[in-house]
């Protein structure tokens, strides 16, 4: 074993991934590094690809590599598509709940939520999936389990707004109130009024009816800077699949308006130009305008913050809290004179 074989080794050892790896791939290894927390970029003998790790069921996995397969048959650029290891397999086991697969890596970089380009080229993205799934409908149905979850966001906002209820008590009750907790009750009243009116709005949308009768299609549904990046051509690509689920088709617009509002500044400009690159691709009906206005008045960022410092689901010191909440009430000042033109 030479000294960069040795290395390697060592790499591999340092991220708990098996040795077994360098012989599951159909390529030599050179090095690897960690990209995020579901990926690494590979320095190969055919140049650069990326490993990808998928915790959770094998079952999942494969209905997601189906998805892949389907977009790929329709010759869909924008996604990472598996590669065949030396098995022919388009995926390899690490542990028991750990499963991984690579692909090739076209040098991604992160996208802007500003930059005009990538948001049309992001609306693209998502209006191109949502076509897919229209006219593949049968064939994605039968891939029981990919995406499977049927969620219903009148379920989700209607629990948001309990825990909200329930932040504030916690709030309330602290032992050692931070200046976080201070802020927090003192806004809370129009957080929450807020997030009524979403849920008040999604519920007389149609949106419940709607759903049930078309018992809704495959959205992307993760639209974040970790799964979005954007190559040097312009060509924006989702990193994978695993948050897709089953809702109305016009919900991935209404996460991507709801992701870069902020960056934007709530600007009608912004809001106008985004609708209409979209209908380029599909008509946006009086009712899914209706949809897309309740979540847009739903304080998704706040509660999102709240949930994380609540519920201890990040560990953030609360300066980062407190720093993160500040600028989103700051940003809250246009959303409110945004939204309630709307």
């Amino acid at each position: 074993m030479n000294q960069n074989e040795f290395r390697l080794y060592q790499t591999l050892d340092s991220y708990g991934i098996s040795f077994e790896i360098l012989q599951a791939v159909p390529f030599e290894i050179i090095d690897l590094v960690r990209y995020n927390r579901h990926g690494y970029l590979l320095h190969t003998a055919k140049g650069p690809m990326a490993l990808w790790l998928f915790r959770g069921t094998e079952s999942a996995l494969i209905h997601q590599c189906r998805l892949y397969s389907v977009c790929r048959e329709r010759r869909m650029e924008g996604f990472l598509y598996p590669l065949p290891l030396h098995d022919n397999r388009v995926y390899g086991k690490l542990d028991e709940r750990t499963w991984f697969y690579v692909t090739h890596w076209p040098e991604l970089l992160p996208v802007s939520y500003r930059k005009d380009t990538d948001l049309q080229g992001m609306v693209r993205r998502i209006a191109e999936f949502r076509r897919m799934t229209m006219e593949q409908r049968d064939v994605l149905l039968a891939l029981d389990g990919c995406g499977s979850e049927h969620g219903n966001l009148l379920d989700v906002m209607k629990n948001a707004v309990g825990n909200l209820q329930t932040f504030a008590m916690l709030a309330g009750h602290r032992l050692r109130p931070t200046r976080f907790d201070a802020i927090f009750l003192k806004e809370y009243p129009l957080i929450l009024e807020k997030a009524r009116e979403g849920y008040e709005l999604l519920g007389r949308s149609g949106y419940s009816k709607a759903l049930a009768e078309s018992g809704g299609s495959l959205i992307i549904n993760d639209l974040s800077r970790g799964n979005v990046r954007v190559n040097s051509e312009g060509v924006v690509y989702i990193l994978h699949f695993k948050n897709c689920r089953y809702d109305m088709g016009i919900i991935d617009l209404a996460i991507l308006l709801i992701k870069s509002g902020r960056s934007n500044q709530w600007s009608k400009q912004w809001f106008h130009q985004m609708l209409e690159w979209y209908q380029a691709y599909f008509s946006i009906s009086p009712e899914e305008y209706e949809i897309i206005k309740a979540l847009l008045h739903f304080p998704w960022n706040i509660y999102r913050l709240a949930k994380r410092y609540y519920f201890n689901r990040t560990e953030w010191s609360v300066f980062r809290y407190l720093d993160k909440l500040e600028r989103q009430l700051a940003d809250a000042k246009c959303w409110l004179a945004f939204v309630n033109e709307l």
